[in-house]
């Protein structure tokens, strides 16, 4: 292996989670290269160690922190934007809403008689143009108007 494999690999080495094979070929490296082996002594040194055997008091004081974090009272939290945090009078509510419903129903209202034309307009009553007196058009836009 060279320089830039084995640093890529340091701290799996220093974890212990390389294969047989590469945990030797890195092993073997750091036995043959100063640079490498004095990068493994600086990372071994701030590199945390895994947490795998630590002793039976260390997991049960752990355990005692949390169970005291648990039966520790909490304040409450601040109520979120949906939550109700006041209330309004029943009254109040009701009108709104008879209020709301009766815009509705004149907004529906207004919408359907602009749909639907009157007979009584101000022009009067719509008189079909007579047959004999139709006449087509006189100018077509290939020809020059008159």
């Amino acid at each position: 292996m060279n320089c830039r494999e084995v640093q890529t690999r340091i701290t799996a080495w220093q974890d212990q989670e390389l294969s047989p094979g590469e945990h030797t070929q890195v092993t073997e490296h750091f036995r043959r290269c100063a640079p490498c082996r004095s990068l493994e002594a600086r990372l071994a040194r701030v590199t945390p160690k895994p947490f795998l055997d630590a002793p039976e008091t260390d997991w049960s004081r752990l355990e005692d922190a949390i169970d005291e974090e648990w039966a520790r009272p909490h304040a409450p939290a601040a109520p979120r934007w949906w939550q109700r945090t006041h209330s309004l009078p029943r009254g109040a509510v009701a009108l709104y809403a008879a209020a709301l419903f009766g815009a509705l129903l004149w907004g529906v209202h207004g919408w359907r008689s602009a749909q639907t034309p009157s007979p009584n307009t101000a022009a009067g009553p719509v008189v079909p143009i007579p047959s004999e007196d139709y006449r087509p058009a006189g100018w077509t836009p290939e020809a020059p108007p008159p």
